[in-house]
């Protein structure tokens, strides 16, 4: 991820004015040099390079692009959406499609929502067969993050992994081999520990679990429970209480192939968003290409460091059918509202990027 600080703001009479700094970036291999171009626009008298192009409807492919094409990268920009980041000693990804925030720090997890409000989260405490369990609670895993997905490695036999995908996020376990257990006809479980404020809504059991707040009502879905075996065979599996802040997975494995997969999802309650992620972002107002280059502005992007609607752009480099996301282009004075990225062009090695609003002062 690259961010840059603009090379000059721009001041106009004795009031501040709105401009638009147009910023030329030299692409190298192994990273982005910027370098000194910059141009003003002020309300009146605009002059803007012909070269920067047009703005294109957000649900609209861009003419220099196929359908194909366009698909492609609007996915690789879903997916950089809900990639997983360092955040302190922890990690953290986002959900825009379900509006949620997870949280990791090699315990477990917690998520919160857009809105705020609330917190859940869960952590493993124990696992085995039957009363025969191998405590994990108070231990810290040892993690790998990669794209979207996280995993702790509790031990040489169990792997637990969240993927941040477009139907929520997704938590499962990884067993190897069947834990060492005092009776065979025991079921494989594994007991959770509930974080943050929500507790459970209604009785516990079967595939689903919903959890809302002391005044009642579903504010999030731990549901669609489903485990299989080695040879893809569907196990039997509930939910069941175990204390008023726990419950436990248990699965009927009696016979089964391992290793096995625990695989439940967790989603916000009545979220209602755009299945695309990015809906609200605006992306592709603004789209220019050179060759193999595609530069793509977000006006109302969030800067990464967390600055709402200061406006991105995003630069994808195309290696056969497969676009790759190279860059992610910010300011580092942004401000809310800047439009970074209204206005984007390409030449060669050179891009250039329109910030309509930035807002100049006078020295």
């Amino acid at each position: 991820m690259h961010t840059f600080n603009p090379i000059t703001r721009f001041s106009g009479s004795n009031k501040v004015h709105k401009v638009a700094t147009l910023i030329a970036i030299t692409m190298l291999i192994g990273g982005l040099i910027w370098i000194g171009s910059a141009f003003s626009h002020r309300t009146r008298g605009v002059e803007v390079p012909e070269s920067v192009s047009a703005s294109i409807p957000p649900d609209k492919t861009p003419e220099e692009l196929t359908t194909e094409q366009w698909q492609g990268i609007r996915e690789a920009y879903d997916a950089s959406k809900r990639s997983v980041r360092q955040d302190g000693d922890g990690w953290k990804a986002e959900n825009p499609g379900q509006g949620l925030t997870a949280s990791f720090d090699r315990r477990g997890l917690e998520v919160r929502p857009e809105s705020g409000g609330w917190r859940w989260g869960l952590e493993l405490t124990s696992y085995g067969v039957g009363a025969t369990q191998t405590p994990i609670k108070g231990q810290a895993a040892a993690v790998r993050t990669e794209a979207r997905r996280v995993a702790y490695d509790w031990d040489a036999n169990l792997e637990e992994w969240y993927q941040n995908d477009a139907r929520g996020l997704e938590h499962g376990y990884t067993i190897r081999r069947r834990p060492v257990a005092a009776s065979e006809s025991d079921p494989l479980a594994l007991r959770l520990q509930v974080r943050g404020g929500l507790r459970a809504v209604g009785p516990i059991g079967g595939r689903n679990l919903a959890f809302g707040s002391e005044q009642g009502g579903t504010l999030l879905r731990y549901s669609n429970l489903k485990v299989f075996d080695a040879d893809g065979k569907e196990l039997a599996a509930r939910f069941e209480a175990d204390g008023e802040e726990a419950f436990r997975i248990v699965v009927e494995d009696q016979g089964a192939s391992y290793p096995v997969t625990i695989d439940p999802t967790i989603s916000q309650e009545a979220y209602l968003k755009a299945s695309n992620a990015a809906a609200g972002d605006n992306f592709g107002y603004s789209v220019a290409i050179s060759g193999d280059t595609v530069v793509v502005g977000a006006l109302n992007g969030d800067a990464p460091g967390g600055t709402a609607n200061v406006g991105t752009a995003y630069v994808y480099v195309r290696n056969g059918a497969t676009w790759t996301q190279q860059a992610i282009l910010t300011a580092s004075n942004a401000d809310a509202n800047d439009r970074f990225g209204e206005s984007v062009d390409i030449s060669g090695d050179t891009i250039v990027i329109g910030a309509w609003f930035e807002a100049g002062t006078n020295n």
